[in-house]
Parts: C-alpha cells; structure tokens; sequence
C-alpha cells in the first residue's frame, strides 16, 4: 500500500491508540512495584478501600449490592451513601472473569487495573471533542495531551486508584461529546418537532441518537456519582443562554431544546429506577421543564411580536416565581439545592480535607504551585521558579488563552455574525464552570483535565494550521513551507506536552495514599489475632438490613469498634475486616469522638469516650501524633496553639528564626502518651522556660532558661510576676513535664520502625493498643 493511500481515518485511529497506550503506560509500570508489594496487592487511594469492601460484598452476592453496612462504622453502622453504578460495573466484570466465583487475588487484581484503563479511555471522547469543534489536528493533540496531564487526574487513575472520580470525568466527557454531536448535527439539519411528527427520520436520526446517548451517559453518571447535579446545571445554564441568544437573533429554538429535553428524559428514566435521592430526582425533573419552557415561551412571544429584548426578562420573571414556589413549597429542597454549591466556595471543617482546598490557596496563600502541577503551561506559561519575577508565575497558560480567544470569538460572532456555532458556546459555559469548580476545590482538576486539554489542543491546531495557510498565502517555497510549519509544529506540540512528563512521572511514581507496609502489616496482624467482632469472619461478606427508622443497629454482643483518626478507617475495614468508628465517609460526630478522645488530657476523661464508642483497640501512627495533629484539634473543638505552636527566636543579624514548641497539653494528651511515650511513665531531664512577646510576625521569644527538673521550672514560673511565662518542649519524644503511666491501655503490637529524621529518633510506624479498662 502506498503511503498516499493509507486512509486517513487508519492513521487517526493508530495514534489514539498509541495515545491510549501511553495513557495506561504511565498509571501501570511506574506505580507497578508499589502496588504489587511482597506478594501483596495494595490499593493506592484511601476511597479504593471502601469501594473494594463493597465490591468484595457485591461478587459474593451478585446482582445484590449491600445498602447498608454495620462494618462501616461503630456503633449505628452506616448505610451506603454512594450510587451503585460503579461498584456493579467493577463487580460485574470481576465476577464474569471469576465466572462467578472470583478470588480474593482476581478482585484485587482487576481492581487495582480498573481506573488505569477507564482513564486511558478517556482519549477517545476527548479526541471526538477536539475533532468536532475544531479538527482532527486539534483533536489528536488534545487526546495526546489527556494522556499524559499530571496532577489530580493522573494521581486518582494510577494502578490501585480504584475510586469512582475517573468514571465520572469518562462518563461526563462522553456525555459531553454526544451532547456537542447532537447540538451540531441538530443545527446543521435544522431540526424541529414538525420533524419527529412526520417521521422524517432521514432528518431527526442523528441528532436524536446522539441525544439519546448523551442522556445515557449523563444518567449513568448520576448513578455513579451523588454530586452529579453539576452537570445538571452546566446543561441548563448552557440552554438559557444559547436560547436567549437564538430568540434576540430571531433564529428557532426548538433543535436545542429538543436535544436538551431528550438528554434529561434519558437521564431521569436511568437514574429514579436506580436510585432514590429526592434531590436529584427533583432536580431532574425540573430541568426536563427548562427545554421545553424555553421553547413555549420563544414561540408564544414570537407568534404575539412582542419585542425578543422581553424574552430574557420573561425567564428571569418565570425563575423568580419558580424559586419563590419551591421556597414556599419545598424550603428544605431548595436549600438542598442551593448547599450543592457550596464546592465553589468550601469552609471551615472542610479545608482540612487535602482534596477540599482551594487550587491557588491551599493554605490561605495564593500560589501558582498546585496550578502548574496539574496542568503545566496550560494553566501557567511558567513554572514556580525563584529566578523568575512572581508575576510571571501567574501568566495565563495555553488552555486559558485559548478560553478567553474562544469566548470572545463567540460573542463577536453572536452579535456581529449568525455563524457562531451553538455547540462552542457549550463548551465554554462547560469549560469556565469547571474552572469555578477547581479554583473552589483541587479535586475537581481531574474534570477540568479535559477541558484544558481540548482548549489546548485548539490553540496549539490553530497556531499551526494558520502558519501552514500564511506560508500558502505569501507563496513560500514548498521546502521552506515544510521547514516553517515543521518548526512551529513541532514548538507548539513541545510547549503543549513535555512540560508534563517529568511531574507526570513524579505523580505516577509516588502513590501517596497507598497505606505504607507498617499499616499493612499491622491491620493484618489485627485482623489474625483479635477475635471476629461478629463471631464469624464471613460475616463481613453478608448483606445487611438497615434498622427501622429512628432505632439503633442492634450488634452481637461481639461486636466492638477500632479507634484510629478517620483516615485509616477504610483501610481498618477492608485489610483488617474490623470495624472503624470512624472513617473518611462517617458523620462529623465520629470523627469529633475520635479526635476528643486523642487529645483527653487523662485516662478519667478518655473513658466516657471509648466506652461510648466501644473501642476494643486504638491505632495510632507518627502521623496520628505529628503532622494531623492540628486537623485533630480542630475536629475536637480546640485551638492548635493549645498543643503546640510557633515562636521566633532573636538572632544576632536582628532576624528571627522560627521554631516549633510543644506545650504540656500536648503531652498529656492520650495520643501522644500512647504513641510517643508507649503509655508508660515519663520523668523529664530537663524543662524549659520561655517567656515570649506578641509582635505583629507572632510571637517573639525574650527569655528562655532550661531547668534539671519540672519542679524547679513550675516553682520558677509560680514566682514570676509578670509576664508570659510558659513550660514548653522541643522535641515531641521528650516530655518537659511528668507523664504517669497509663493503667488502662495495653502496647499489643509494634509495626517495623522507621525513621522521623526531623526529630532523629528511630520508632516503629504503626502501633496497637488494646483498652482493658480499670
């Protein structure tokens, strides 16, 4: 076959295979040792635990999936808050390749591949996105880019990552994709009812199956996913607009709002016989009213003349009589409604949560560091750098340019022109509601991924198909022609895609929220030498009923719980088969629990609050006493600063170093003695004073004295008059004051040590403390 003769479509189709193959590459080889460990198979996200406990349940009792759940937290257990979709799709494959009786080794196995391929598949409807709007070149490029893009979509799809945040951004970029298809084809064709009531099929088949697919993806999405009203209201907010654009330009609005009712007659059908969430039910079944209103009302007052200026004033009239009849109506429902878009704006408790933070100000802070790594110089056009000015680490990258091009192309050509294609404006309102989702929340850059990677992959085309048309139109030489767009195809490919191999590979590489092999080790001793808490280990493969509305889980008298801070909990269910009080997904209650009965300042007030959540065993980690501490003071209702905080010491070139201090509340703290100080008595060697100013950089250290015994520093302070006056410690392995031995607690199991080289001191990572009570 001659090279002239090789159907472009073969060429196209072998590049988005080699695009998928990279894809899977980087989430499969990098993590692969960490994965597959010691002849164990770990799971790399704190959520793929809980997926794969319901996933364990669902192969035993195919097609049954459990809908509530005693293992999930203690005492009340917990019903499944989590649409079924996944797991069933995740299930069901493992049980077809088990043939119907998988292993635990063939769960883990498909498991930990499931996200690798559903995010290598997203290539494809990024691809026909790019491709539909603006070309195959734009199109290969942005398939290319989504391959590779680091940050939060390569980190929760990599081998192990086993949650359900790939498939909602597969499910709704598809969704997206059919949805752009049919608005196009609709406009193109100019469809309308009068169409489906001839059935004039040669007409309305294309559009209409392209509809049809769209709210088939967007229903699975919603079986997938609670928080799937985003989409919702990305589609409505699309609707509005582009009708108001249609009606003022005296242009129909029926192809649109046909697609658009269809999307959501499809979703509906899918998701109310699946699941029963009174929100998204509602939800739904309002927005099947938004299509069909738009129309009615652009054909009334179009059929009265009344002035098109009127039919923006007329929706806004019409929402304000809708939201003042749900209010009236359903007050609950609408501020259910109006809670869910809170994930622009998250607060308080909330930003403890690593994946809740703002993208540019995780700590408070504006900095570009979180926007480059998810998205390199599709974001920023520089890299966080010292050599460079700061305001240069805020320049707008490739993917945002292309945006603010795409937004003013659009609304020139809405006003000016009536070429302006109805499918673009969808892509933008998609596109800026995405970026107002990430600014809100970090998590939700693996959604934006496919945004940013279509608005490259267009200004990166454009770039390079406009030079090849200016070099036609100035009549280069064709040898000069191939050399110009050669280059500049090539420097527009670089800038797009190498700035995200090395943090591409520093994400696939790492897998930091795989449990370490300290907390493996230990939850299976735990699980091999503490009795079952139902008295049979399968019972964690039974289905449960929930108890009647109102009344308590009624547990064996077997049953107890497993105290450690809720982000071990999953891991406690699904490696250890106990059960947690606490977990990533439990009420704030629980997790307040836990955090009060980490910092109890003795074993008096410690008692009331493991009795009061049964807790048979306590696991606590470095972590647990170091770098979460802070989170666990909050959740308990307590400032840091209570526990430690941090002072400047003066130096002699008149700065000041700042330096970590530890108060005796810290100490004392059941937490702390248990895992610092192994429960056991603590006679300090040596207690220091410090007495510290308020200045506006915090607090500046003016005295500092240390004392041979606690006795001598206490007797100091009581004969101070003045001033502020503290006990403090630097290092959190050495107590400045006297800590009694713990009667109630007893050490059971150490993990392998490890070393904290901030402190240098060698201990063990995980240890397990059983409660014995008086």
């Amino acid at each position: 076959m001659k090279a002239d003769r090789i159907p472009i479509k073969l060429v196209i189709g072998i590049i988005i295979a080699l695009c998928f193959s990279i894809a899977l590459f980087f989430r499969t080889f990098f993590p692969y040792d960490i994965v597959f460990s010691d002849g164990l198979i770990k799971f790399t996200g704190v959520d793929a635990y809980y997926f794969m406990r319901l996933v364990d349940n669902l192969v035993q009792n195919f097609p049954q999936p459990i809908s509530f759940d005693p293992y999930l937290t203690y005492p009340g257990g917990q019903g499944i808050g989590t649409p079924p979709f996944f797991t069933w799709f995740l299930a069901g494959i493992i049980w077809l390749i088990g043939l119907g009786s998988p292993t635990e080794h063939t769960v883990d196995l498909v498991g930990v591949y499931f996200p690798a391929v559903l995010a290598a598949l997203s290539v494809i409807p990024v691809y026909f996105i790019g491709q539909a709007l603006f070309g195959r070149l734009a199109g290969l490029i942005s398939a290319g880019l989504i391959a590779i893009l680091p940050g939060e979509f390569l980190g929760r799809s990599i081998l192990g990552f086993t949650d359900y945040h790939i498939a909602e951004m597969l499910f709704t970029t598809t969704a997206m994709m059919f949805l752009i298809l049919a608005i196009k084809t609709s406009q193109e064709r100019g469809l309308t009812i009068d169409h489906l009531r001839r059935a004039d099929w040669a007409t309305a088949n294309k559009p209409l199956i392209y509809s049809l697919l769209a709210g088939i993806f967007l229903g699975i999405y919603f079986i997938t996913w609670p928080g799937a009203l985003l989409f919702t209201f990305i589609i409505a907010i699309y609707l509005v607009i582009q009708s108001v654009i249609n009606h003022l330009r005296h242009e129909s609005t029926e192809y649109i709002n046909l697609v658009g009712f269809t999307v959501f007659m499809v979703a509906l059908a899918i998701y109310a016989p699946v699941w029963h969430k009174p929100l998204a039910t509602v939800s739904l079944g309002i927005a099947l009213f938004i299509p069909a209103g738009l129309t009615i009302i652009s054909q009334l007052m179009t059929r009265r003349n009344i002035r098109p200026a009127y039919y923006p004033l007329a929706l806004l009239g019409l929402g304000a009589v809708a939201v003042t009849t749900l209010y009236v109506a359903a007050p609950s429902m609408l501020r259910d409604m109006l809670a869910a878009f809170s994930i622009f704006t998250p607060s308080g408790l909330e930003l403890t949560t690593l994946e809740m933070q703002p993208l540019l100000a995780p700590r408070g802070e504006l900095t570009p560091g979180l926007g480059w790594g998810n998205f390199t110089t599709s974001f920023f056009l520089f890299p966080p750098s010292p050599s460079l000015p700061e305001w240069m680490h805020y320049l707008p990258g490739l993917g945002l340019i292309a945006l603010g091009i795409l937004t003013g192309i659009f609304i020139y050509q809405a006003i000016k022109t009536r070429n302006a294609p109805k499918s673009l404006l969808l892509l933008i309102v998609w596109s800026l509601v995405m970026l107002l989702a990430v600014l809100g929340q970090r998590r939700f850059a693996y959604y934006f991924a496919a945004n940013i990677a279509i608005l490259t992959g267009f200004l990166s085309g454009q770039i390079i198909v406009r030079t090849y048309y200016s070099t036609r139109y100035y009549g280069f030489p064709n040898s000069v022609k191939m050399t110009l767009v050669g280059s500049v195809a090539l420097i527009s490919i670089f800038i797009a895609l190498f700035p995200n191999i090395n943090p591409a590979l520093a994400v696939a590489t790492q897998a930091r929220f795989a449990p370490t092999e300290g907390w493996v080790s230990s939850l299976t001793w735990l699980r091999e030498n503490t009795p079952e808490p139902f008295g049979d280990p399968n019972a964690y493969y039974q289905l449960y009923q929930p108890p009647p509305r109102g009344e308590p889980y009624k547990y064996p008298e077997s049953a107890y719980s497993v105290a450690s801070w809720w982000d071990y909990g999953y891991w406690t269910l699904r490696i250890a088969h106990r059960i947690p009080h606490s977990n990533p997904g439990s009420d704030p209650k629980s997790r307040a629990n836990t955090a009060r009965l980490f910092l109890s300042a003795d074993e008096e007030s410690a008692k009331p609050i493991i009795e009061e959540i049964g807790a048979k065993y306590i696991i606590i980690d470095n972590l647990t006493t170091l770098n979460k501490l802070s989170a666990i003071s909050q959740w308990a209702g307590m400032p840091r600063e209570h526990y430690y905080d941090s002072y400047f010491i003066p130096q002699e070139d008149n700065r000041a170093a700042r330096v970590l201090l530890y108060h005796p509340e810290y100490y004392r703290s059941l937490a702390v003695r248990l895992y610092n100080f192994d429960g056991q008595a603590f006679i300090p060697t040596e207690t220091i004073v410090i007495s510290y100013e308020e200045r506006e950089e915090g607090k500046l250290i003016t005295f500092a004295e240390v004392f041979d015994s606690y006795e001598e520093a206490a007797a100091f302070i009581s004969n101070q008059e003045s001033g502020d006056f503290r006990i403090v410690g630097r290092h959190p392995f050495n107590s400045p004051v006297p800590l009694a031995a713990l009667e109630q607690y007893k050490s059971i199991h150490s993990s392998q040590t490890i070393e904290i080289p901030a402190f240098g001191v060698i201990v063990p990572e995980v240890k397990i403390f059983e409660y014995i009570g008086d």
